[in-house]
């Protein structure tokens, strides 16, 4: 508000400011969010939102008080608009026409001439269909409207119509017709040109030859027009051909709401159901841990308490989540409270009862249940101190990327590496040796991406680290292990893969990630210590995998990554080239995006072996079905919100992916259950 007069003061002139430069406007702005905000918070009918409407009449009457003043030899508009309208309860994105209808006020300067000429255009030569199209305004409609307005070419891919009422007339009376029949013809030949090329590379378009009879229909109208004598612009094959062109463009919006608008409910029902029955045979309250028969779990007086906090924490996180486009955005902070309202829960309840039972069972003293704390802990260190996940080193712009960060944390990871193989934890040596050497030579990649010489980029650091990692792989592939205990042998091909493919992920998504990899893997540690110990499996197995869930989720996010296509990590297709490849960046990127779900569902799975807790990776994998549910109901009764292509589709997508992720694992590991 408090910068509207000095604006309009240098709307169309020059004007000097105290201490700053001459200031110059053709095009001013303005965009108030207050009635929006209003409107959301207490809704249209109260004493706040006529407090907020009070404030705008205050707003356009300084703007609309300089047009009024502004010389006679100028022509200046202003559009006041809404980009939606509001519900009796204050909020929009629905399909509602108290949602998609809004007003549109355009107020001209003296210096625009009589407006009333260019409001004679109204279509009634072409019909009542052309007539329609001159009475319906649609948003579109002012892209091509203001670029004509402006001087401007219309952008290429507009499928808006001109208005000719908005056009000042600029000249006698007579010659308008000729010029507004000329903007339309220009205005649908840029409409053709960009749905007949669309059409040609993308989608072919229904209906497209029917539209290009119009379109003929309308020039033919308009070269008549042209070849008439002198004196007789305002002709009515002018008139007719105004009406034509609007016709056609008409019609082609109508064409695109048709195909890009377009959304198969009984498609999206069925697949909704679809996803519910799985949901209903995959409740993993049906199925034992032992013998799988059908029978609901019983639980004791005290699980009940831990088994419904969770789950509605779950419920919340995984369904009520996916309808709030607010909530997606801030997803990891609902993770991080749902992670620390569980480990408080449970270390509260050990604490409490460890008293009683250590003397019994030493296994469940409370010391143990109290390192659940670590995981929230970990959670606020990695948000608050680690950033700059999938950003070059060279930038120097966040402490992660710094030596000082990365090297350490490098250390620890060859460190624990070696130890691994050194407690029995490893198929051979040659892996240890090859994972260490690995992380050595990203190591330095980094340091030579940090130096100052543009030449030294740390490509070859980084091959030799890729090359060290697939050879692993391969010889990974080939080896055969031959043990008297299946789990000895799962234990160690797993810690080998998992070391591997961390090295990998870590590859591609940069020095931040070395720190996150050690307090990811200190909140694994903390889960297998105190879910793995015999006195605890009072903690239900639910509770387990929400654990697990929620510690792979938040990494996930607090690596930079996100829900959405705008969220990838691109710069992980150039980490060892600065050469696009198609093959490598693709796997690059996908490992970067998908790379800590591979690696949590590999030790969720791993673990529920191990400790025989089967119903632990069941209530895994439907946690990810509950979330699937949730995404699909959400996006489909979302379909028309303002915010979903950016927010909820990708969401849906995501969490598809997950799904299949999910589910190609539960195949892949049916025989070990």
């Amino acid at each position: 508000m408090e910068h509207l007069p000095r604006l309009m003061k240098s709307f169309g002139r020059k004007s000097v400011t105290k201490g700053g430069p001459p200031e110059f406007f053709e095009v001013i702005i303005a965009h108030f969010l207050g009635v929006d905000h209003v409107g959301h918070t207490y809704g249209p009918h109260t004493k706040y939102m006529t407090e907020k409407l009070n404030q705008m009449d205050e707003a356009l009457s300084i703007i609309l008080d300089s047009l009024d003043d502004s010389p006679t030899h100028e022509c200046q508009v202003a559009f006041i608009f809404g980009d939606h309208g509001m519900t009796e309860g204050g909020n929009h994105g629905g399909g509602s026409p108290e949602e998609t209808n809004a007003a549109l006020f355009a107020h001209f300067s003296p210096g625009c001439g009589d407006m009333s000429i260019s409001k004679d255009i109204d279509g009634s030569e072409g019909g009542i269909r052309s007539e329609e199209a001159f009475r319906t305004v649609n948003q579109i409609d002012l892209v091509p409207t203001i670029s004509f307005l402006l001087g401007l070419p219309i952008p290429y891919a507009n499928l808006g119509g001109v208005i000719p009422s908005l056009l000042p007339p600029h000249t006698k009376a007579e010659k308008i017709m000729p010029i507004i029949a000329a903007m339309l013809a220009l205005n649908a030949a840029q409409v053709w040109r960009y749905l007949a090329v669309y059409s040609d590379t993308a989608n072919k378009l229904p209906a497209l030859d029917e539209l290009n009879e119009v379109l003929l229909d309308a020039v033919a109208v308009y070269k008549s027009a042209l070849a008439a004598e002198d004196g007789a612009e305002d002709s009515i094959s002018y008139r007719e051909a105004c009406a034509k062109f609007k016709l056609f463009l008409d019609e082609a919006t109508g064409l695109g709401k048709r195909v890009w608008t377009h959304f198969n409910t009984f498609g999206m029902i069925v697949g909704a159901v679809i996803v519910f029955l799985s949901l209903i045979f995959g409740l993993p309250l049906w199925y034992h841990n032992s013998d799988r028969q059908l029978h609901i779990h019983s639980y004791t007086g005290s699980q009940y308490f831990q088994v419904a906090i969770t789950l509605i924490l779950m419920i919340f996180q995984c369904v009520l989540l996916t309808f709030s486009n607010s909530y997606i955005n801030q997803e990891i902070k609902v993770i991080q409270f749902s992670l620390a309202i569980i480990c408080i829960m449970i270390a509260g309840r050990g604490a409490g009862a460890g008293a009683t039972n250590t003397a019994i069972n030493p296994s469940a003293a409370p010391s143990d249940i109290s390192l659940l704390l670590l995981l929230p802990f970990c959670s606020r260190i990695s948000e608050l101190l680690i950033s700059g996940h999938g950003l070059d080193p060279s930038i120097r712009l966040h402490f992660a990327h710094s030596v000082l960060c990365f090297l350490p944390c490098m250390s620890s990871l060859a460190f624990l590496r070696w130890d691994l193989y050194r407690r029995g934890y490893s198929l051979s040596k040659k892996h240890a040796l090859l994972d260490c050497a690995a992380l050595f030579f990203l190591a330095l990649s980094w340091i030579e991406r940090r130096s100052p010489n543009p030449e030294r980029n740390g490509f070859l650091c980084c091959r030799i680290a890729l090359a060290l990692l697939c050879i692993g792989s391969f010889l990974m592939y080939l080896e055969e292990r031959v043990s008297a205990h299946w789990n000895r042998i799962l234990v160690n091909k797993v810690v080998t893969g998992v070391s591997k493919l961390l090295s990998f992920v870590i590859a591609v998504t940069g020095p931040s990630t070395a720190a996150s990899s050690c307090i990811f893997l200190l909140s694994v540690w903390v889960i297998l210590h105190v879910t793995g110990k015999s006195g605890l499996k009072e903690v239900p197995d639910n509770v387990v995998a929400a654990l697990w869930r929620l510690v792979i989720r938040f990494t996930y996010f607090a690596t930079g990554h996100a829900c959405s296509f705008n969220g990838l990590q691109y710069s992980a297709a150039f980490i060892a080239t600065s050469e696009f490849y198609f093959g490598t960046a693709g796997l690059s990127l996908f490992l970067n995006t998908f790379g800590w779900e591979i690696l949590g569902i590999i030790l969720v799975v791993t673990a529920s072996a191990l400790t025989k807790r089967h119903s632990v990776w069941t209530w895994f994998c439907f946690y990810q079905l509950l979330e699937s549910f949730g995404a699909c109901v959400s996006v489909s009764l979302m379909r028309r919100h303002l915010m979903v292509w950016a927010i909820f589709a990708p969401r849906f997508v995501w969490a598809s992916i997950f799904l299949f992720l999910n589910s190609l694992a539960r195949i892949m590991t049916s025989n070990l259950f």
